[in-house]
């Protein structure tokens, strides 16, 4: 049996939100192994309280597999670096491809980090780079002077963090052209609106 943790589509309802999907499916004593997909970027808070709550679970299944956070395995790294290559190639020629993710602690976003050196390493150049909201005031600006700036947000779905802290007054985007003066270019996205994200870490493969 194949889910998918989709915690941003359940609008905060992350609990509430498992809870059913698993009761739709709970069979005492069954034989299936549940294999669950993580939709999470890090092992953040939200990963951690939809592990425990599958986990609640366990004897209603053979076995349950919980997929690793999208930035905390190498091979899902490298598929979502090419996935954002094949997507955003054209974007750097004229500037920097700057992704912003949420971020949070300081050991979380080492894994942005890291994942920043990988897409720079697939994409040929130092001109992409990764923004998080929670340390954002760190990041060095002088280098972004004179360039256009593509601004794609690295989050799961187009929710609050897109809408407001980065497009949003007083958000990422706003700051940037105070301190840059750049060109900013916006593009309102998501990993959701790509159908080979989808493809590759959403549907069931045969």
């Amino acid at each position: 049996m194949y889910l998918t943790v989709d915690y941003f589509l359940a609008h905060g309802k992350l609990r509430n939100s498992i809870e059913d999907m698993l009761l739709k499916q709970e069979k005492p004593n069954s034989k299936e192994i549940l294999e669950v997909t993580s939709l999470f970027m890090t092992k953040g808070k939200e990963y951690r309280m939809a592990k425990k709550t599958i986990q609640k679970y366990k004897k209603s299944f053979e076995k349950i597999v919980i997929g690793k956070p999208l930035l905390c395995n190498n091979e899902n790294r490298e598929k979502l670096a090419n996935i954002l290559f094949s997507e955003f190639k054209e974007l750097t020629k004229d500037g920097f491809l700057i992704f912003v993710g949420h971020g949070r602690k300081f050991t979380l976003n080492l894994k942005y980090l890291k994942f920043e050196r990988k897409l720079q390493k697939v994409f040929g150049t130092k001109k992409v780079k990764i923004i998080v909201l929670k340390g954002f005031s760190k990041r060095n600006f002088e280098q972004f002077k004179g360039e256009t700036l593509h601004i794609v947000p690295l989050m799961i779905n187009c929710g609050n963090h897109v809408k407001n802290d980065i497009f949003g007054k007083n958000g990422i985007v706003q700051v940037l052209e105070e301190k840059t003066q750049c060109k900013i270019e916006k593009h309102y996205t998501s990993l959701l609106a790509l159908e080979s994200f989808k493809k590759e870490f959403l549907y069931e493969k045969n």
